[in-house]
């Protein structure tokens, strides 16, 4: 867990170095850090990866505000010109809760946009002032038609968020297919199976493998009705902004250098001109209290409102987000490219000055998360040092389900690399002489993005494979 302050100062860092405005890098990284803490990683810090390459690859620009182009009353039209699309997103969600308060309704479209974020958080915007807030995006096409064999449709998101006079908001945040593409990423990424009502491969054959998957199509919500409703939001967003629609969105990964060219739709109703505000958010806090209160099923513990789970667990987290180490990784290498080093380490330099069970542990998780090898050997005095390297595949971790190998004999860096593969590590413990094999290691293990623990210490047997991590960090605390 790391303190939700010193990653937002980390990622707005990421964001300044990139050529943002102090006050626009804290909004990007507010509303990347806030998909994390709501338990939405697919929409969080993952994605920093992708913006900062196109950035850097001049598809996204580092304009704060999108331009208006249109200003009828009570609608307006924008043109992001490739801005983020979370300052983008505000700007109009901004303008349509003005426009709102003044008309009743405003309605904002947007052109030339880029992909932003969680579409919660300009729907609780509105709420939060006090109006219902809606927001929409198309993607490029994901999804077939019913019984289609090609992508023809997004799997274009929605929010609605309506103000209540409770704690809790009510919150609808939906992609219209089965499931968003990024958590199918999240799979293929960690190695893991998907659902099969989440995908079809691409001639339309049910899959279970996320790679498939993202070769294939995704599966709209509800069958027919999803793929209706997917459909709508594309030429709601595309049509009345006068920007891209179905496949003049351009894929997300695909290559950096093209713009992705996304439209927006955003709307904010302000409920004072239909009744009285209080009596409306009171009225939507008994329904809420009814949902909550229902009778439940055998086995189900709680019921719980739209966007309730994500909220609770912002609530739960306390301050603190809980990321994947494969994350903490790439912001660290991004922050230190971009000469701006970030300072991830929490309470946990404190929590190594002492021995126990989980020390090694906790030094790893320090280095994965840029803290410098002599600050930690001077609040330790162990004598080991570590050289852990980038890692980009979440299969790698947690360690406590990793295998580690014992270093071995001289290799060449062919024989090394079929020697982990062999094994499937994830981790490459060596003594570290700096002779011929410790380079031959050094090179494996780097071609295949494994950390390397290398240790001053007589390793264990030669060719001992550890499936224990637990055994393992009992020799290097008796070695050490």
């Amino acid at each position: 867990m790391i303190p939700a302050p010193a990653l937002l100062d980390a990622v707005a860092r990421v964001f300044t170095a990139l050529g943002l405005p102090e006050g626009a890098a804290a909004a990007v990284a507010e509303g990347l850090v806030d998909g994390d803490m709501r338990g939405i990683p697919s929409h969080g810090l993952m994605l920093v990866p992708m913006y900062a390459e196109r950035i850097g690859a001049g598809s996204v620009t580092t304009a704060t505000e999108a331009e208006v182009v249109t200003d009828l009353g009570a609608i307006a039209v924008l043109d992001a010109k490739n801005a983020l699309g979370i300052l983008t997103g505000d700007q109009a969600m901004e303008l349509a809760v003005e426009r709102a308060r003044q008309f009743g309704v405003g309605a904002v479209a947007v052109r030339h946009a880029f992909h932003f974020g969680g579409a919660f958080r300009y729907v609780m915007a509105a709420a939060g002032a006090g109006l219902v807030g809606i927001a929409a995006a198309n993607t490029r096409p994901l999804m077939p038609a019913p019984g289609g064999a090609e992508r023809v449709v997004g799997n274009n998101p929605i929010a609605i968020a309506v103000p209540t006079a409770g704690e809790v908001p009510i919150v609808l945040d939906m992609a219209t297919s089965e499931a968003a593409m990024g958590k199918i990423r999240m799979a293929a990424k960690a190695k893991e199976p998907i659902p099969p009502t989440w995908a079809v491969t691409a001639d339309g054959s049910p899959t279970m493998d996320a790679a498939e998957a993202i070769a294939g199509m995704l599966l709209p919500s509800g069958g027919a009705k999803g793929f209706g409703l997917a459909f709508v939001i594309d030429l709601l967003c595309g049509l009345l902004s006068g920007g891209a629609t179905g496949a003049e969105v351009r894929p997300l990964y695909g290559d950096f250098s093209a713009p992705y060219d996304c439209s927006h739709f955003f709307m904010a109703i302000d409920v004072a001109h239909f009744r009285d505000p209080g009596s409306f958010a009171n009225a939507a806090e008994a329904a809420a209290t009814r949902i909550r209160g229902g009778a439940r099923a055998p086995g189900v513990a709680q019921l719980f409102t739209p966007g309730e789970p994500e909220w609770r667990r912002r609530e739960h987290a306390h301050g603190t987000v809980r990321l994947d180490a494969p994350v903490v990784t790439m912001l660290t290498r991004y922050a230190r490219e971009l000469d701006a080093p970030p300072d991830l380490s929490g309470d946990l330099l404190a929590r190594i000055e002492a021995p126990s069970a989980d020390r090694f542990d906790l030094i790893l998780e320090l280095l994965r998360r840029g803290v410098a090898e002599e600050e930690i050997r001077a609040r330790t005095g162990i004598d080991l040092w570590f050289l852990v390297r980038t890692i980009e595949t979440p299969g790698v971790l947690p360690l406590r389900q990793g295998r580690w190998l014992a270093g071995r004999g001289p290799f060449a860096v062919e024989d090394e690399l079929a020697l982990l593969r062999e094994h499937a590590i994830d981790v490459l413990v060596t003594k570290g002489s700096g002779g011929g094999a410790t380079y031959a290691k050094l090179a494996a293990a780097r071609q295949l993005g494994l950390p390397v623990v290398m240790v001053r210490r007589p390793p264990p047997p030669p060719g001992q494979v550890v499936d224990s991590v637990e055994a393992t960090l009992a020799w290097l605390e008796r070695t050490a």
